[in-house]
């Protein structure tokens, strides 16, 4: 799986109230518009890292790309779309189509050393402190 990191043309200096935008984020994230699946994740900290865990039913680690622009953490992936012919569905809630999430990352994070892996569907990004 590719973990690209960008680095911006200018600097990117730390604002002082950063971890509180960051927080709001995470408790009233942005209103969603589209109608790209809402994929579960589990975000927690431990005293080395913050970790970010996000599920992705049927995917390999090639199928999912990461990068870190600045302090922007990116995922996206693109899951199979079967064949709908024939088909007349009572309920449909599997992930299907193109995802892309981006999560601002903490002033904290050392994001040269940020760590992406898939394993039996989970996907787990280690945001070393």
């Amino acid at each position: 799986m590719p973990l690209v990191r960008n680095r911006p043309t200018h600097a990117v200096s730390a604002n002082l109230f950063d971890p509180f935008e960051h927080l709001f984020d995470l408790v009233a994230p942005p209103s969603r518009t589209s109608r790209e699946p809402e994929l579960p994740i589990d975000l927690y900290e431990t005293d080395e890292a913050w970790h970010l865990e996000l599920v992705v039913p049927g995917l390999a680690a090639s199928d999912v790309d990461v990068s870190v622009e600045g302090r922007d953490l990116t995922i996206q992936a693109t899951f199979e779309t079967p064949q709908e012919e024939g088909r007349r569905y009572w309920s449909r809630t599997i992930a299907r189509g193109a995802i892309s999430r981006t999560f601002k990352l903490p002033a904290t994070v050392d994001v040269e050393s940020v760590e992406a892996r898939v394993r039996d569907g989970l996907l787990s990004v280690a945001m070393p402190k």
